[in-house]
């Protein structure tokens, strides 16, 4: 919270330097202006986006036997892909506790080269003789 004020306290100084420098009162005022409309759209919120993944009893009840029979025991949630799944994933996995082979993060090492596979046939070569 102290490093918000302290960006609050000098970009109050910054802008009371810019307009100490304009003479005019018309030029302080159209600075003023378009210094509210940096804030403002600085502040702006764009509508908050929510998707409930339609998880089922099957998968909710898969996770209560892991937990009962397997305690510790890695899991792999598939199909690997979009950044949702992987957030139910790892949601359904507070049901066991158990350690999770999936994840979401920014780091997507493969992702290109997996993507430039996707188009062609299903084959070991399909991937081999994709462009780097």
């Amino acid at each position: 919270m102290s490093s918000f004020l302290a960006v609050a306290i000098l970009a109050g100084l910054g802008a009371d330097a810019v307009l100490a420098r304009l003479r005019s009162r018309h030029a302080r005022a159209v600075a003023a202006a378009l210094l509210a409309l940096i804030v403002l759209v600085d502040c702006w919120r764009t509508r908050f986006y929510v998707w409930v993944p339609p998880l089922n009893s099957g998968q909710w009840a898969a996770h209560a036997w892991f937990a009962a029979h397997a305690p510790g025991v890695p899991i792999l949630e598939l199909p690997l892909g979009s950044p949702e799944w992987q957030g139910a994933y790892m949601v359904l996995s507070s049901r066991d506790w158990n350690p999770l082979v999936n994840g979401h993060s920014g780091f997507d090492p493969a992702g290109p080269y997996l993507r430039a596979c996707s188009p062609g046939s299903p084959t070991p070569t399909a991937c081999a003789s994709s462009p780097t």
